[in-house]
C-alpha cells in the first residue's frame, strides 16, 4: 500500500511540474538560461551574453508576478512575456555588461534582492493581519518543500554518479556535479515553487510544530528578555554605554518574536499569550538600547554601509514595537511595505543612498579628527608630517585617520584627492612604526603605551657572531 501512495505521489509531483512549465514558460526560459551561464562561467567574466544573467531574478520575479493576470486578457498575456523580452534585448548591449558586472557586486544588488522577496509577500495585497499570515505561510513552506526536494534529487543524483565511479572506475570530475547543482536549484527548485503556488491550499499549523513554538522557542525567548534586561540593568547601574553588537542581538531578538507572534495565531491554547499581547512594552526599554548601542558604534567608528542598513533596521523594528502596542488589523503588510519602500529608497535616491551618506560621514570624520591634531591645512588637504615615534601619544586619532581613509578608499576612490592622497597607505608614510602597527591593527586596543628610548637587537642564525654587541646598557633578555 505504501508503494502504491509513494508512486501515486511522485505521479502527482510529475504532473504539478509539467503544468508549472506550461504556465511559467518566460521563467523557465530565463531559468535555463541562468543555468547554463552559470554552468559554463560562475563569475560571469568573458563575453558580454553572460552578464544579462545578473538581472534573472528580477526578471523572474516580474514574470512570475504578471502570469496570475495572463488570463484576463491578450494585454496581460503580452506584457507577461515583457521581462522575457527586455532579457533579450539586454543581449544586444555589449555595455550594459560592464555595467550590471560592477553592480552585482555592490550591496546595493543584494538589496534590490531583498526588495524582490519582500515583494513576493504583498503582491497578493491580502492585508488583515490573518490572511496575510496565512497566505505567506503557505509560500514560505512552498520555498521550503521545494528546496527539500531538489535536495533529495541533487542528493541522489551525487550518490548514483559516485557509486557509478567506484564500481567502474570512471572519474566524472566535480565539475559536473556543480553543473547538475546549478540545473537542480536554479531551474528545477524555482520552478517547483511555482508548482506549489498554483496549488489552491489551506494554512493549519501542525501539532509538533505548535509544541515548538510553545515549549521550546516562546521559553528561549522569555530567557533571551530576561538576559537582556540584566544587561540593561548593568549599563544603567555602572552608568556605561552598551558594546554595538548588543544593537545587531536586539533586532534578531525582536524579528524572532515578531515571527512566533504571527504564528501564534493559529494555536488554540497558547500559555504565554500574556507574553506576546504585551510583547511591544517588554521591547520598549530594549528599543532604548539598542539605539545607544548604534549611536555608540557610530560615534567610535563612523557610519557604514553596513551600520546604515542597521539604522534602516532598527528603524522597522521600531515602527513594529510602535504599531503593535495596541490592536490593529494591517500592522504585518504595512511594515513589509515600509521595508521594501525603505530599502528602495536607499538604493534609488541619491542623497538617501547608503554609500553617499556613510561617504560623507566617513569624511567629515576625517575632517574633524586631522583638524583636531592640527594635521588638516586650510584647503582641506591633510598635512603629511617626517615620521616621529612621539606620534603614538595621538595613536588614536592616528587610527581614526587611517580607517576612514580605508573606508573612502573603498567606497570611492577619487573622494580621497580632497585629501592630498591617492590611497590610506599614503598616510602611512608619515607615521612611526609603532603608531602604524596601531592604526592597521584590527582591534583597537585601550592601552597605548608611550613612547621609550629601548633599542632591540635581534639575534638570528643570520647574525654576524664576529660582530660583539656590549649588553651592559640592556636589561633584559628574551629567548625566541
Amino acid at each position: 500500500m505504501k508503494k502504491i501512495d509513494l508512486l501515486q505521489k511522485l505521479r502527482d509531483g510529475w504532473k504539478l511540474l509539467i503544468r508549472s512549465v506550461c504556465q511559467h514558460p518566460a521563467e523557465l526560459v530565463m531559468l535555463v538560461y541562468a543555468a547554463i551561464v552559470l554552468g559554463i562561467n560562475k563569475n560571469l567574466y568573458g563575453t558580454s551574453w553572460m552578464c544579462p544573467c545578473i538581472l534573472a531574478p528580477f526578471l523572474v520575479t516580474a514574470a512570475y508576478t504578471l502570469s496570475f493576470y495572463r488570463q484576463k486578457s491578450k494585454l496581460w498575456n503580452l506584457l507577461y512575456f515583457v521581462p522575457l523580452l527586455l532579457a533579450i534585448t539586454s543581449f544586444v548591449t555589449p555595455p550594459l555588461a560592464q555595467v550590471l558586472l560592477e553592480w552585482s557586486l555592490s550591496i546595493s544588488y543584494w538589496v534590490l534582492m531583498v526588495v524582490a522577496a519582500l515583494w513576493l509577500f504583498i503582491r497578493h495585497f491580502k492585508m488583515e493581519n490573518i490572511a496575510y499570515v496565512q497566505r505567506n505561510i503557505l509560500m514560505v513552506n512552498s520555498g521550503v518543500m521545494a528546496a527539500f526536494v531538489a535536495g533529495i534529487l541533487y542528493l541522489l543524483y551525487i550518490l548514483i554518479q559516485v557509486s557509478i565511479e567506484m564500481i567502474f572506475g570512471w572519474d566524472f570530475h566535480d565539475e559536473l556535479m556543480e553543473k547538475v547543482a546549478y540545473i537542480v536549484f536554479v531551474v528545477i527548485l524555482p520552478m517547483l515553487f511555482f508548482a506549489l503556488e498554483d496549488e489552491e491550499r489551506v494554512f493549519s499549523l501542525e501539532r509538533f510544530w505548535k509544541n515548538v513554538l510553545l515549549w521550546v522557542l516562546t521559553p528561549a525567548l522569555l530567557i533571551y528578555t530576561a538576559i537582556l534586561y540584566i544587561y540593561s540593568a548593568k549599563v544603567l547601574f555602572t552608568w556605561t554605554l552598551p558594546e554595538g553588537s548588543v544593537s545587531v542581538m536586539i533586532f534578531i531578538f525582536c524579528l524572532t518574536a515578531m515571527g512566533a507572534q504571527m504564528l501564534l495565531q493559529f494555536c488554540d491554547k497558547n500559555p504565554f499569550g500574556w507574553f506576546y499581547r504585551h510583547f511591544s512594552w517588554f521591547a520598549l526599554p530594549l528599543l532604548v538600547l539598542f539605539w545607544v548601542g548604534v549611536a555608540r558604534r557610530i560615534s567610535d567608528y563612523g557610519l557604514t554601509e553596513n551600520r546604515y542598513y542597521l539604522i534602516l533596521c532598527g528603524l522597522l523594528m521600531t515602527a513594529y514595537v510602535v504599531l503593535f502596542l495596541f490592536e490593529n488589523k494591517k500592522g504585518y503588510f504595512i511594515l513589509t511595505c515600509a521595508a521594501a519602500a525603505i530599502a528602495l529608497a536607499s538604493v534609488c535616491i541619491p542623497p538617501l543612498s547608503a554609500k553617499q551618506v556613510s561617504l560623507k560621514s566617513q569624511i567629515a570624520r576625517v575632517q574633524k579628527t586631522a583638524a583636531s591634531i592640527g594635521l588638516l591645512a586650510p584647503n582641506g588637504k591633510l598635512i603629511l608630517n617626517q615620521p616621529d615615534t612621539a606620534d603614538i601619544t595621538q595613536g588614536k586619532q592616528h587610527r581614526i585617520i587611517y580607517k576612514s581613509l580605508k573606508y573612502i578608499e573603498w567606497t570611492d576612490t577619487t573622494a580621497l584627492q580632497q585629501f592630498g592622497v591617492k590611497s590610506a597607505e599614503d598616510y602611512l608614510l608619515s607615521l612611526s612604526y609603532k603608531t602604524v602597527e596601531y592604526s592597521k591593527s584590527y582591534r583597537e586596543t585601550d592601552i597605548i603605551y608611550p613612547p621609550s628610548a629601548e633599542k632591540i637587537i635581534y639575534l638570528s642564525k643570520y647574525y654576524d657572531y664576529d660582530h660583539v654587541v656590549d649588553i651592559k646598557p640592556y636589561q633584559h633578555f628574551y629567548p625566541s
